[in-house]
């Protein structure tokens, strides 16, 4: 049974969680002739370098926020940003943009009314267009080179009236990366290490852990592939003439030799 049920009024489509019967409505988008939808979009295209320009402004100075002062540099240039520094962004953030928006709400409506208006308000921002580009590239060039998005002065002190474009954010970081050595660590971590964790489950199994005869030909062949490329990237490592046998160390093999051997003999059940 699907989570939402989805209906149709006038004016919107309405979706109602069907655990808690809590219902969402959003408004139809009418449409506009030709020539207005032309016009519009190009007012934003034209738009775009001051709404950059502005998203950059605010963000220079969010960033210096004393909340974010560990996440400064911390990254790796080949990982993912942290959730931890995306969700103190995300609040230094709100800390930051939502006061100005409520500054400029007539004092007339009741606070639920301007709370309202200013979470739709960042909704909006952070949902598409221009801001969430210029942040998101804000946060990977502070994030993982350790710099405001800025010039720094020949004594490293940042000159917040000379900002980075995104486009030069953008070629700094890819010319780190280019010059980032591959992690080892990462390699293992991913590969190696879940490689070892599958066979020491396998030589714990129990009997009734046995695969179906179908079950344990497809691993087999799996295996024999991934054994073949491993053995491959040795011989590169070794500089080994091809068809020339790899000396892997017998620690190093030792566990994926007996889970292939355990698999060859292992009884399979009926199919």
């Amino acid at each position: 049974m699907s989570k939402l049920e989805v209906s149709y009024s006038e004016d919107k489509i309405v979706f109602t969680d069907t655990k808690s019967a809590k219902a969402e409505g959003f408004a139809f988008v009418h449409p506009v002739d030709d020539a207005t939808a032309a016009k519009e979009l190009r007012k934003e295209v034209d738009s775009r370098v001051n709404v950059s320009r502005a998203a950059l402004s605010l963000l220079v100075q969010i960033m210096q926020n004393s909340r974010l002062a560990g996440y400064k540099g911390a990254s790796a240039i080949n990982t993912a940003l942290p959730k931890e520094f995306k969700a103190a962004l995300r609040d230094v953030e709100s800390a930051v943009i939502r006061p100005l928006f409520l500054a400029n709400i007539s004092g007339k409506l009741a606070d639920t009314e301007r709370d309202a208006l200013a979470d739709k308000y960042m909704t909006e921002l952070r949902s598409g267009g221009v801001y969430p580009v210029v942040k998101n590239m804000v946060s990977q060039y502070f994030g993982y080179l350790g710099y405001l998005p800025c010039v720094y002065d020949k004594h490293g002190n940042p000159d917040v009236e000379k900002l980075l474009s995104c486009d030069a954010m953008k070629k700094l970081i890819a010319n780190a990366k280019a010059d980032a050595p591959v992690e080892k660590a990462a390699f293992e971590d991913k590969f190696v290490n879940k490689i070892v964790t599958i066979s020491q489950e396998w030589n714990n199994r129990t009997e009734q852990a046995n695969p179906k005869l179908a079950e344990a030909m497809s691993a087999l062949a799996a295996l024999k592939s991934l054994v073949a490329s491993f053995e491959g990237i040795v011989r590169e490592a070794q500089g080994s003439v091809s068809g020339t046998a790899v000396r892997i160390p017998k620690d190093a093999a030792k566990a994926a030799v007996n889970a292939l051997a355990k698999m060859q003999q292992a009884e399979p059940a009926t199919v």
